[in-house]
């Protein structure tokens, strides 16, 4: 057993299972609120593990260091249901599926690790990690430290108590309250709706900022505010869990034109680009809408998809 040390935890090679000290460990999905409102701590979970690649040698030129270890990490958070889920002792969700899909391309391991919040952009700048998952928004604050493979549109939805007795509208949501996670880009949104409503004289939208969405989605539920925002994947995982919250079909204006994707160091160009070139001809396969359709983020998927916002040329 082979092991590296990462801020988050211990990286451990452990044939296909997440460990913890040498134990194989579960974490079920569990309630509505309970399980979301557990993502902030376990984030800085010490959870890993290793995917071995089925895939033949891949024609794709890899950084010879990434070839030579024929492992690529990927630091992640570890209770992002349905993105990232430890189920069985495994990492499963969109993300690991899709992170699968293309090393099995380029012909490598995936090796997963769990990383806080604060350390996640660090360890891509220090190589610590080759990429982070999380469907992070590529913003231009982030381009100044990072480089993204962006992967699909952020266009948010609403959720709302079950049945919409507040009749929110998403195209008319001034004069409402709204709860979001502190630092995340829904609170960014919401910031940018309320600056037009100020603008053109409506009443105001405002705000209740929380430490985590499973608490953002609770104020919903308790009445203290109308609705919260959320990507769409997560939105109808929330929705279809639970009995009290439904998402609202109407995306969000403001969020239209923001992509999210997996973040890479900077000056990583040539993994970039191997990433997007595998995923190319899994595009070209079909595999990868397939797997994009039944997580339901299909209609958001970015074909094809781009490097830091930018076409990516020679593909």
């Amino acid at each position: 057993m082979t092991s590296r040390t990462y801020s988050g935890g211990q990286l451990m090679r452990s044939h296909g299972k997440d460990v913890v000290a040498g134990k194989r460990v579960s974490h079920p999905v569990g309630s509505l609120v309970v399980g979301l409102a557990l993502l902030a701590s376990a984030c800085s979970a010490s959870h890993s593990g290793t995917s071995r690649s089925d895939g033949s040698s891949s024609a794709i030129q890899l950084p010879k260091g990434v070839r030579a270890r024929g492992t690529i990490d990927v630091g992640a958070f570890f209770n992002y249901p349905p993105y990232t889920m430890v189920t069985g002792g495994r990492l499963e969700g969109i993300e690991p599926e899709l992170v699968r899909a293309v090393a099995d391309k380029l012909g490598v391991e995936v090796r997963f690790h769990s990383l806080s919040f604060e350390a996640m952009i660090p360890s891509v700048v220090n190589r610590r990690s080759d990429l982070l998952i999380g469907m992070f928004a590529d913003t231009a604050a982030r381009r100044k430290q990072v480089g993204f493979v962006d992967l699909m549109h952020s266009s948010m939805r609403a959720l709302v108590l079950k049945g919409n007795p507040k009749h929110v509208d998403p195209s008319a949501p001034c004069g409402r309250t709204v709860s979001e996670s502190a630092g995340s880009y829904q609170e960014a949104v919401v910031k940018m709706i309320a600056a037009r409503c100020a603008k053109e004289g409506k009443p105001a939208l405002k705000m209740l900022t929380f430490p985590d969405p499973g608490t953002s989605f609770l104020a919903v539920i308790n009445g203290r505010t109308q609705f919260t925002l959320q990507d769409p994947a997560l939105a109808r995982y929330t929705a279809d869990k639970g009995k009290e919250l439904e998402v609202l079909d109407a995306p969000v204006r403001e969020a239209g034109g923001q992509v999210q994707g997996w973040i890479f160091a900077t000056d990583n160009t040539g993994l970039r680009t191997a990433f997007i070139k595998a995923i190319h001809e899994l595009i070209k396969e079909g595999k990868w809408q397939k797997i994009m359709d039944r997580s339901g983020i299909g209609d958001e998927a970015l074909n094809p998809p781009t490097d830091s916002t930018r076409p990516v040329k020679g593909r």
